[in-house]
């Protein structure tokens, strides 16, 4: 059993998020004055290598805009915001609730649910239990999962 206390702490850090209101300001910014490594765009986002951390600049989208709709795709969702709403509006399968270990317990050995990606963008700040909250990431990812925080 896997509880938060049982959360070891990270191994490595594969890619940071930063939003921004112009991408292509900012990507000029980050390239042309700071020199970073440009990797490759897509619209509203583009990507650097730091050192072998991936950089990931992002449009920055109010919460109740929804999702970024050149990326859009058919994926599950938790969430408590307006983007769960607009989720579900779409037919995309959504659970209005906050993520933590037991709801990761229970997609996991009651659902079979295991995932490939999960995206958690801007919500570290209103987790109240960060270690609780990576442990069910690691608990519901498959082994070659990958998390974006």
């Amino acid at each position: 059993m896997t509880t938060s206390t049982d959360f070891a702490g990270l191994s490595q850090i594969g890619q940071i998020a930063i939003n921004v209101q112009d991408v292509e300001r900012a990507t000029a910014f980050y390239r042309d004055t700071l020199g970073m490594r440009f990797l490759f765009a897509f619209p509203g986002l583009a990507f650097f290598d730091c050192g072998g951390v991936r950089l990931m600049l992002s449009r920055a989208v109010a919460k109740s805009a929804g999702l970024i709709p050149e990326l859009e795709t058919k994926a599950g969702g938790v969430g408590d915001s307006g983007p769960a709403g607009v989720a579900t509006e779409r037919g995309i399968p959504t659970l209005n609730v906050f993520f933590d270990i037991e709801l990761a317990r229970e997609l996991r050995d009651g659902l079979g649910v295991r995932a490939d990606v999960f995206l958690a963008n801007n919500v570290l700040a209103h987790v109240p239990d960060l270690n609780g909250f990576v442990a069910a990431i690691r608990l519901l990812l498959k082994p070659d999962g990958v998390a974006v925080i």
